[in-house]
């Protein structure tokens, strides 16, 4: 690199701002959940040799995000299992902020983290002075080569800890990628020599046909938004230059030709060849998985509206340093560690049965209307959880339409409840003919994937149950699910009925309730004036339920305990609020929120089922 030019890696604070800018711009970790959740299932499959501890490194492991999600896929592949998990990683921040993290997941307790607040290279030196000849079945690598001074050797040393049929990710930029370009261009003035920092997956592929080593390739892609950069002294702009380039306040230090350079290449809509290379290793084995990533540029307009230009690159930069986007984070209480609480609610409160009285009086004619001269129908379910509601729709749809093909979407963040959802369909014969999809992500996380594939594909019927509390654009969310319909085709929404009881309680306290990821709790009465801001016709249908809530107001009681949990989104009601909020709150839910009958505090859970019209 330059003399002039500083490595962005100097400045920690603006590294961490410009990664965090372009996870949010990029839609990579859309490509790794699948990867992570649909690839490296059958990676783990055979590591292990059935012991019941396995033992997992990850180098460069960031916030521990990633890291998470794979050891979650781990304990799938090898359920009873104990995990001892050595982190590396040399930010103190990101270490920080991924022991806040395990703290307050309750669901980790069959990991032992073992932290170490250093880089690879020092991580290999203590490891051989203390001559440690612990065996790993998982090691993953992701993103921190570019860190090293010897790739290689990096690779070798971590190749040599593994066990027998041990695996050994390692994700990279592709040489034929937009870095690879960039860094082929620019190397002398860019990259860095102290480090690697400009090695591409094309780099170690030639290290390990030399050595021998066998590979395949599974290959994934992405794009990336880099608007602001063209926009001379926007914040963001300069931020994500940095990130692109490596380099310290780019836009400012960079001679003027090396900026001009660089951002023609960027402007340049010629793709390059197809490539990525992220790879996989045991002893006797190489597995690659090759990622695409596009940078897109976005039109500024009067509206805002946004294209997507084939522009220069294809690559593998991701979250997996370890910070997840904002939107990444919205599970509430779908998340895996509350599924067992969401189940609980379920069971308590009735509310399917009542969802799918309603379901089956209201839509067997709206049903046949759709399928009316199709030849095929397509159904896409938004925040599914573990696809009861789904499969009884799926069921009620096919005895409306017989015959017809139908394939069926699944949008939904949570991996247990998603693996619940496909062990119902395994249980339901009926639906061996319905072709699946799934998509482990958020609704916005979704909506970024379907932009990103043209033409996006349509649906007869689109359902979203009991999530939109947890989008953050109401109007750019059903405007954007309404525009999936095809002709004719119906968007169902339900969600809790305009003055219920959840409406009721989470307005009267919602500077104490909405905290986390409801930042603003919407009933009917909000859709539907969304609804018809946007011109959109619908139709309402009301879907009475209530129940028991009396053990509520019994302080031993953990059944209690346990709705008011749910009911209030806290891990303990109790201890949650001050005395006087508790009370406020119980008083609101007995005699506002409530009906007495046959001395039982019956709580008015009526939902609203919301049909819109294509």
């Amino acid at each position: 690199m330059a003399s002039t030019l500083k490595c962005l890696v100097n400045d920690d604070d603006r590294y961490q701002k410009s990664f965090k800018l372009f996870l949010e711009r990029s839609s990579e970790h859309l490509c790794m959940r699948d990867f992570i959740h649909n690839k490296l299932p059958d990676i783990l499959a055979s590591v292990g040799n059935g012991r019941s501890q396995l033992n997992v490194i990850g180098v460069g492991s960031g916030a521990g995000d990633i890291d998470v999600e794979m050891l979650s896929q781990l304990r799938l592949k090898h359920p009873g299992v104990t995990v001892d998990n050595e982190v590396v990683e040399p930010s103190s921040q990101q270490l920080h902020n991924y022991r806040v993290m395990v703290d307050q997941k309750p669901d980790l307790d069959y990991i032992k983290f073992t932290w170490n607040k250093m880089t690879a290279s020092e991580f290999e030196e203590q490891w051989r002075k203390r001559n440690v000849t612990k065996k790993a079945d998982f090691i993953h690598m992701f993103q921190m080569l570019y860190y090293v001074k010897d790739p290689g050797a990096t690779i070798s040393f971590f190749h040599s800890l593994l066990d027998k049929n041990g695996k050994l990710v390692i994700i990279l930029v592709s040489g034929e990628s937009g870095w690879g370009r960039l860094w082929d261009t620019f190397r002398s003035q860019l990259c860095n020599t102290e480090i690697s920092q400009c090695v591409t997956a094309a780099d170690i592929r030639h290290l390990l046909d030399a050595r021998g080593a066998s590979y395949q390739s599974y290959e994934l892609q992405s794009h990336m938004d880099i608007t602001e950069c063209f926009t001379e002294g926007d914040e963001e702009g300069e931020l994500l230059l940095d990130f692109l380039t490596e380099v310290l306040d780019f836009s400012k230090t960079a001679p003027s030709e090396l900026r001009q350079g660089v951002l023609r290449l960027l402007r340049d809509p010629h793709p390059g060849p197809k490539g990525g290379a992220t790879f996989g290793t045991d002893p006797e084995r190489t597995s690659w998985t090759s990622l695409g990533h596009w940078f897109a540029l976005r039109r500024r307009t009067a509206e805002r509206e946004e294209f997507r230009q084939k522009s220069t690159v294809r690559s593998l930069r991701s979250e997996v340093y370890g910070q997840k986007t904002d939107m990444a984070e919205i599970e509430t209480c779908y998340k895996d560690c509350c599924v067992s609480s969401f189940q609980f609610y379920l069971e308590h409160s009735g509310e399917h049965q009542a969802m799918l009285q309603c379901a089956r009086s209201l839509l067997p004619a709206e049903f046949q209307r759709i399928g009316a001269g199709k030849s095929s129908l397509d159904v896409l379910g938004v925040g599914s959880g573990g696809g009861e509601m789904d499969v009884q729709l799926l069921t009620l749809l096919q005895s409306k339409v017989p015959g017809l093909p139908i394939t069926a979407d699944v949008v939904e963040g949570s991996v247990a409840l998603t693996n619940n959802f496909k062990a119902l369909v395994a249980k339901t014969p009926n639906l061996n003919n319905v072709d699946f999809q799934w998509h482990i992500m958020p609704s916005e996380d979704y909506i970024k994937k379907a932009k990103a594939v043209k033409p996006m594909k349509k649906f007869d019927f689109i359902h979203m149950i009991q999530m939109i509390y947890y989008v953050d654009d109401l109007p750019a969310t059903i405007q954007f699910y309404h525009g999936l319909l095809k002709e004719n085709g119906r968007l169902m929404i339900i969600v809790e009925a305009a003055n219920g009881g959840w409406d009721t309680l989470w307005k009267t306290h919602k500077k104490e309730l909405c905290t986390d990821a409801i930042t603003e709790y919407r009933s009917s009465a909000e859709i539907k004036t969304c609804l018809e801001k946007l011109g959109l016709k619908y139709a309402e249908h009301p879907i009475p339920n209530e129940y028991d809530i009396s053990e509520c107001f019994n302080d031993k009681s953990k059944l209690g305990h346990d709705l008011l949990n749910f009911m209030t989104a806290k891990d303990d009601f109790h201890t949650s609020f001050t005395p006087e909020i508790r009370a406020a709150i119980l008083d609101l839910l007995k005699n506002k929120c409530s009906a007495i009958k046959d001395g039982k505090v019956m709580f008015n859970s009526t939902l609203s089922c919301i049909l819109v019209h294509a």
